[in-house]
């Protein structure tokens, strides 16, 4: 019987009624559309590659393949890395990749659908919540290899902000995935944007030292000699607060970082990346 359906792997799709023929196995995540409608009705927008996660569709090949090169390059240095990048890819949450800059004009960053910073931590009344996202928890990773392209900053220049920046910004979506889980928001449990940062530029060290990298030539350098030095059982995770606000106070530490506030909280998922290992 001829019935024209695609299959996509998921579950078939009728391009005559533009409607799945199963419900979609992550239905629970998008519930602000129907279960069945392809691309939440927005084929122009998105595109859903394998019939359950809806994924960003704004990529130019070129951005593709630059992003897909950095990353298949830290998969093949990084049994660390290789392991963060599959827990993204496993989790119930969705995560997805753009080549632009974040809305507030980020070159490089991680927003998660839920916030899960302290609202109004700047002391000026300043909130840096982000709209928590109908989809649910998730969230995205921007790293802006249009804007340096259009800019005609060199092939070199483009690939060692990425390389740097895949890194950081997967460790954070890995460190909001695991927080997320375990708290939800509530903001009480929750470490402040200070301890977020200091946590994954510790995580930062034990990456580049087992892949024979260089550290950062910034105070960055800190937190990553401590968290390398953490892992090999040189250092003791009762002097983390020390060095974390050791980077957070030193004088050259970029000053964006300033205006977050540390709590000192526990570096959990520090901790069990370590132990996991």
């Amino acid at each position: 019987m001829k019935i024209h359906w695609y299959d996509y792997g998921a579950r078939f799709y009728d391009p005559a009624v533009c409607r799945w023929f199963a419900v979609d196995p992550l239905a629970e995540k998008y519930n602000s559309c129907s279960p069945f409608a392809y691309c939440a009705n927005n084929p122009i927008v998105f595109i859903d590659p394998d019939g359950m996660r809806i994924k960003w569709g704004d990529m130019s090949k070129e951005d593709k393949k630059l992003l897909k090169n950095e990353i298949r390059s830290w998969k093949k240095s990084s049994k660390d890395f290789k392991t963060s990048w599959r827990n993204l890819r496993k989790s119930d949450y969705t995560y997805t990749l753009k080549s632009s800059m974040a809305p507030d004009g980020r070159l490089a960053a991680f927003d998660g659908n839920f916030n899960v910073a302290i609202p109004g931590e700047d002391g000026k009344g300043k909130s840096f919540d982000m709209p928590t996202s109908l989809e649910g928890p998730g969230g995205t990773i921007y790293l802006a290899a249009t804007p340096l392209r259009e800019a005609d900053a060199s092939d070199s220049e483009i690939g060692e902000f990425l390389s740097h920046g895949i890194l950081e910004e997967t460790l954070h979506a890995e460190q909001y995935d695991f927080y997320v889980h375990k708290y939800g928001q509530n903001y009480d449990d929750l470490p402040g944007l200070a301890d977020f940062e200091a946590e994954v530029k510790a995580l930062n060290g034990i990456v580049l030292n087992n892949a024979g990298m260089q550290f950062s030539k910034t105070t960055d350098r800190i937190m990553e000699e401590y968290g390398s030095e953490l892992s090999k059982g040189n250092q003791s995770v009762n002097n983390y607060f020390n060095k974390a606000v050791e980077w957070y106070n030193h004088p050259k530490t970029e000053p964006g970082y300033k205006n977050m506030k540390m709590k000192g909280t526990h570096p959990e998922f520090l901790l069990m990346k370590i132990n996991f290992k």
